[in-house]
């Protein structure tokens, strides 16, 4: 159940990077309007917020034994890295 947490925040760190890029070069903009105005103050801000915030879930996640939980978040973060990545493609 470590690994998986482990995997979700990596997830999480890969979802900030694309999306820190993908903003940069004005691909793309930020959907979540929670974390939309996280960029706007700046995006190191923004890692450290989300990459927190997804530790402390990822963690209280496993210890509470909940691996379904754990596996369902981790299967959201793929497909919306999948999502970037392909149209990251398109776009090139």
């Amino acid at each position: 159940m470590k690994r998986t947490a482990a995997l979700l925040v990596l997830l999480c760190a890969a979802d900030w990077a694309l999306t820190a890029d993908g903003l940069a070069l004005g691909f793309n903009s930020e959907l979540n309007p929670l974390v939309a105005p996280l960029f706007e103050v700046g995006a190191v801000f923004a890692f450290a917020w989300k990459i927190g915030l997804t530790a402390v879930g990822a963690g209280l996640l496993a210890l509470a034994r909940a691996p379904r939980a754990l596996a369902f978040c981790v299967w959201v973060y793929a497909a919306l890295l999948a999502y970037q990545v392909g149209a990251r493609l398109l776009i090139l």
